[in-house]
């Protein structure tokens, strides 16, 4: 919800000003990250049939007895990585847009740019989580056997990646 705030403090900044094609924008991110982040959790939360397989495929002695499917988690966390990233390099990005119209010196202008930036770097790390998240989960010996049946650990580790939270492979 970092990203929300942060988009509410531009549209703070930016409303009334007379730039509707901006606002639309800050507004149009708003809704997609908030869908997504919903999204992506019933997604995480939802991705075993039937759902204890969530927490218990791992457990061979329930493994043997109940027949269950799940998504690729792989492909999951790729995907919502590469979303966040996108997320953050847009968000990063958009205060350009009306910085270099303020009226004052070019040195105050590109260093407030650079101040709203620093999250390009963000950006930077969810592709690269993406990429090595892939080459990771598609090792068989990833895995740690972990029993996890704990209802807080399916929320944390339902979490989209942007959330700052390390999306463990214990599932």
């Amino acid at each position: 919800m970092i990203k929300v705030a942060i988009l509410l403090y531009y549209l703070r900044i930016v409303d009334g000003t007379g730039r509707n094609k901006l606002v639309r924008g800050i507004r149009f991110m708003i809704a997609e990250i908030l869908v997504y982040k919903s999204t992506y959790v019933l997604i995480v939360l939802l991705s075993c049939r039937p759902l204890p397989a969530r927490w218990l495929r791992k457990d061979t002695a329930w493994a043997a007895t109940h027949h269950h499917t799940c998504i690729n988690e792989s492909a999951n966390l790729f995907i919502g990585s590469l979303i966040a990233g996108s997320e953050d390099l847009i968000i990063s990005l958009m205060p350009t847009l009306f910085i270099w119209s303020l009226q004052i010196p070019l040195k105050q202008k590109t260093i407030i740019w650079l101040l709203f930036s620093i999250g390009v770097f963000s950006s930077f790390a969810s592709y690269a989580r993406a990429y090595f998240s892939w080459h990771i989960y598609e090792q068989e010996d990833y895995i740690c056997e972990f029993k996890h049946s704990n209802l807080a650990f399916q929320y944390y580790q339902g979490m989209p990646p942007s959330e700052g939270r390390a999306h463990t492979g214990f599932s």
